[in-house]
This record gives C-alpha cells, sequence and structure tokens, in this order.
C-alpha cells in the first residue's frame, strides 16, 4: 500500500476579550477644497484592523488601524 501524507497549516484562535467596546472619537475632517463642505453626515461605516496583540500577565495589549468612511451631503 502506497501512503502519501499531506501536511497542512493549522491555525488556532485564542478569544482575550469576549466583550462590545464602544469609544467616542472627536476630532476635526479636512475636506479637500474640491468637495463641498460638510452639511450632514448620512452615514458613517469603520473598520479596524488588528496590526498586533500582546497577552501577559492578564492584560492585553492590542494595537492596529481604524479606517473610516464617511457618507455627507455637502452645503
Amino acid at each position: 500500500m502506497n501512503f502519501k501524507p499531506e501536511i497542512k497549516e493549522l491555525k488556532l484562535s485564542e478569544t482575550v476579550f469576549s466583550k462590545r467596546v464602544t469609544e467616542n472619537v472627536q476630532g476635526d475632517i479636512i475636506v479637500p477644497d474640491t468637495k463641498g463642505d460638510i452639511a450632514r453626515i448620512l452615514q458613517t461605516d469603520a473598520v479596524a484592523v488588528i496590526d498586533s496583540k500582546d497577552v501577559s500577565g492578564g492584560r492585553a495589549t492590542v494595537s492596529g488601524t481604524v479606517y473610516v468612511n464617511i457618507l455627507y451631503a455637502p452645503q
């Protein structure tokens, strides 16, 4: 009998924090001169991308980037 084993990657995930966190962020939005000023924000969407994480001593530190899309009505 001819047996050929297959080697595949095994990925494991570990949940380090299972609650939802909401963080209010304030800042200025710079709109290019070619676009109209913001009269009303219609919708916002954000995607968080985790760049690194460290879990030690019961504490989790996460670093990442948040990409925000803003749909607005100009003046």
